[in-house]
């Protein structure tokens, strides 16, 4: 028989609602149980990525993703006339049959092997991939990255097929009450795979618009310190942690009206660094969400080089310079909540819940959607591709990172 290891990460867990794919792999097993085709790629869902924290997919990583259409012909290929093998195979499917159904081309479930239940009549201390792999010695690193977890359900597939024998494996295949032959539908790939490590290359080559001013204004030895206004603009857009083309427009043109040199600009990008990481040590511990924040930071202002200077000065307890703007009144303004939370705070991951309760306390006025009037939405993922981010970029309504609503509620994440 042949076998074809899935795996796919979603948006959350109920296929037949509104969650989606948002990435699949396929490893394709030889007569001999090794691997002879791996598959993966990444899917724009063309909504919010759900609970980012858990499968490590931002929505920057997708904007240049096919849609599950325009991919599909290649899934065939690998997935025809082939039994299908998963860890709890039976929720991959589902949500592949709803893809492909809202692509126009509904399928039959094939025959599938569920290594999870094999796992755990071996004696598997429970039903998750990291603790049957644990048992049979195969290392699972970088979980719910689907390609490796498909890697790793392809060795423990071998392994139970070790185990069982292939008498046994055979009667564990559910197969179908019709023949496998025209299950599949055929269909043409449009695009091509996009791959999460291609995704994270793209993301790393990416050079700030902020580099490129800094490049492109006069060089300058001393620093003017006339960069107020340049700052406070730049505060304003990085809310979001994301510089827009009209955003870099406005500070290109606030930099040039204040005659603002390199040096200028450079010094006002440092300061905005340094302040975020004095809030950042305010309570002296630094975790990782905060760590990942000012690197995300760091990286849109193009000082990636002299963040491990600031946090061991930090670190060390030295005095951080940091200019403030005078922090937003919030009382009476209203906010709006997008994607799942991917803080941790008190050891527990944040909620929607909890971030209203948190809001409320401060004053603000919690609603439910966007309107014009709407004064704040808060993204998990500044990229987000939810109907409320769409909508509120249309009214220009001031987006702020989850990140960014934790540190104005004066609130510490611990990861």
């Amino acid at each position: 028989m042949r076998y074809a290891v899935l795996d796919v990460e979603t948006t959350g867990i109920y296929p037949g609602g509104h969650d989606r794919i948002v990435e699949v792999a396929v490893v394709v097993l030889g007569t001999d149980l090794t691997v002879s085709i791996e598959f993966t790629s990444l899917f724009n869902p063309q909504r919010d990525l759900g609970p980012s924290w858990l499968h490590g997919v931002r929505a920057a990583d997708i904007l240049e993703a096919p849609a599950f259409g325009d991919l599909a012909g290649t899934l065939v290929e690998h997935l025809r006339d082939a039994v299908i093998v998963g860890h709890n195979v039976t929720f991959d499917l589902r949500f592949l049959e709803s893809e492909f159904a809202r692509a126009g081309a509904p399928i039959r479930r094939p025959p599938y092997f569920d290594t999870m239940s094999a796992a755990l009549g071996l004696g598997a201390p429970s039903r998750r991939l990291a603790e049957a792999c644990e048992l049979f010695g195969i290392p699972l690193l970088d979980a719910h990255s689907a390609l490796v977890d498909a890697r790793a359900t392809a060795a423990l597939f071998a392994r139970c097929c070790d185990h069982l024998g292939a008498a046994r494996v055979d009667t564990l295949v559910r197969w179908p009450d019709e023949p496998q032959l025209g299950r599949w539908p055929a269909m043409e790939t449009r695009k091509a795979p996009w791959p999460r490590a291609q995704a994270a290359a793209r993301h790393r080559e990416e050079v700030p618009f902020l580099a490129t001013l800094v490049r492109d204004l006069p060089v300058s030895d001393t620093d003017s310190g006339h960069w107020q206004a340049y700052y406070a603009l730049l505060d304003r857009a990085l809310e979001d942690r994301r510089i827009t083309q009209d955003e870099g427009a406005a500070l290109r043109e606030v930099a040039v009206d204040a005659g603002l040199s390199a040096g200028d600009v450079r010094a006002a990008n440092e300061s905005y660094l340094k302040t975020l990481i004095a809030a950042a040590f305010h309570d002296r511990v630094l975790s990782d969400s905060e760590r990942n924040d000012i690197e995300e930071v760091a990286r849109l202002l193009a000082l990636e080089t002299i963040v491990p200077r600031l946090l061991s000065d930090a670190e060390a307890g030295r005095q951080v310079e940091s200019v403030r703007t005078g922090g937003a009144d919030l009382k009476g303004r209203t906010v709006c909540f997008t994607g799942a939370m991917n803080a941790v705070i008190g050891g527990a991951r944040a909620t929607r819940e909890l971030a209203t309760e948190v809001a409320q306390a401060h004053g603000m006025i919690v609603v439910k959607g966007v309107t014009k009037s709407l004064d704040y939405l808060v993204m998990a993922d500044p990229d987000s591709l939810s109907g409320k981010a769409k909508k509120a970029r249309d009214y220009g309504t001031r987006l702020l990172a989850e990140a960014v609503f934790w540190n104005l509620m004066g609130v510490s994440t611990d990861g």
